[in-house]
Parts: C-alpha cells; sequence; structure tokens
C-alpha cells in the first residue's frame, strides 16, 4: 500500500520539506512505526508498507517545513486477505 502526503503552504505544493515521517499504528496497540517519506515531486511525499494483520489502522503525517511542524492524522481499516 502506499501512502502519501501533499504537502502545501497556501497554494503552493512544497518541494523542500525538512522532514516528512508517516507514524502507522494498528488500533489498540501502543507501540507504532516511524519511515520517512521520500519525496515523488510535485509537493508529494510518499512510504510503502505491507500490513501482515487485518484491522484498523491510522497515520500521522509529521510534517517539517518553513519553520512550521504539522501533524495530520488519517484512519484506514485494512481487509483480511483471502
Amino acid at each position: 500500500m502506499v501512502i502519501e502526503a501533499l504537502v502545501t503552504q497556501g497554494d503552493e505544493k512544497v518541494e523542500d520539506a525538512k522532514k516528512v515521517e508517516f507514524e502507522i499504528s494498528k488500533s489498540g496497540q501502543e507501540n507504532s512505526e516511524k519511515i520517512i517519506g521520500k519525496h515523488q515531486g510535485n509537493g508529494i511525499y510518499s512510504i510503502t508498507e505491507s500490513f501482515q494483520e487485518a484491522g484498523d489502522y491510522s497515520v500521522i503525517a509529521h510534517v517539517t517545513s518553513r519553520d512550521m511542524h504539522t501533524m495530520p492524522k488519517k484512519e484506514f481499516t485494512v481487509l483480511p486477505s483471502e
């Protein structure tokens, strides 16, 4: 699964973010995994991650750019494989 963050400041796509790190955790578990995102161009930073267990997950994109730090969070569900 590819997880992406579009980094913008106003209407401008940010090509020089200091750090974009994705923190992934499974619902009900205390531990999390942090992975540095790679710049793909056009303001997009991404990681590719495999999930071995079905369940509810959250990802927080820790973005540091231009003296600002934001942490948007999204939740998603991984379905069992057939």
